[in-house]
């Protein structure tokens, strides 16, 4: 939130989104998703109505890992972490349907004593891009809007502090290509690349790749009053610790 720092044009809010299970297929591999989380800040200029996103320390994506049974090589864990900074937020797209949402750079790390330390689809250069959208909102639900809440996290109608929570949602992407796997088989060496590649289908175009994250929730947090930077981080940090 420091980020909104710079005077009465940047105004800073939080994002949060949740999904507690879902399902990803790359190539020819479809794998069950557990908790999948999503957490960013983000800074409008108000005079151009233009985002920005801003990542907190450590990535962006925080998922439970995902598990692969039946491989060439046994049981694969698959653990998914941020390749970057997110992008091209797009706020009224976390209300409707069809619409990107943001744009999250990815790499997977798939752990198996077979495939060594550093077996990795996408990479900081050259990541997996999703962009979820919101596919169903039928069972969605909010509160009732905008509600507001003091700095210790107690519901208050004078509160300087407002959020929106849409809970309920399923979201999902069809639009993003995988790359090919590198640097997997014993200390990296990409021996076992092409293995890997020919189990999975990759590299996979897009419109091959599908991501379906079910019971999904998202909330914004923002400051009523106008507060920038600081002020809102010490009320942030005041609710969350």
């Amino acid at each position: 939130m420091l980020a909104a720092d710079g005077g009465t044009t940047k105004v800073g809010f939080c994002v949060a989104s949740n999904s507690t299970h879902g399902t990803i297929t790359l190539g020819n591999v479809t794998a069950t998703t557990g908790s999948t989380n999503m957490q960013v800040g983000v800074v409008e200029d108000s005079t151009t109505g233009e985002f920005s996103v801003v990542s907190g320390p450590g990535s962006a994506v925080v998922a439970d890992p995902a598990q692969i049974p039946n491989t060439p090589v046994g049981a694969v864990t698959a653990l998914t972490e941020s390749a970057g900074t997110p992008s091209n937020f797009s706020l009224f797209a976390g209300i409707s349907t069809g619409q990107v949402i943001i744009t999250l750079p990815i790499k997977i790390q798939l752990e198996n004593p077979a495939l060594g330390p550093s077996c990795f689809i996408g990479s900081d250069q050259n990541p997996i891009l999703l962009q979820p959208q919101n596919t169903d909102l039928s069972n969605a639900t909010s509160i009732g809007g905008f509600f507001t809440f003091d700095p210790n996290g107690s519901l208050d109608p004078n509160g300087p502090l407002q959020s929106l929570l849409i809970s309920g949602a399923v979201q999902g992407d069809d639009t993003f290509a995988v790359p090919g796997a590198q640097g997997c088989g014993p200390n990296g060496d990409g021996s076992l690349d092409g293995l890997v590649n020919g189990v999975v289908g990759l590299p996979s175009p897009s419109g091959n790749n599908h991501l379906v994250l079910d019971d999904g929730s998202s909330a914004l947090v923002s400051p009523i009053n106008g507060e920038n930077g600081q002020a809102f981080a010490n009320a942030w940090h005041g609710v969350f610790g």
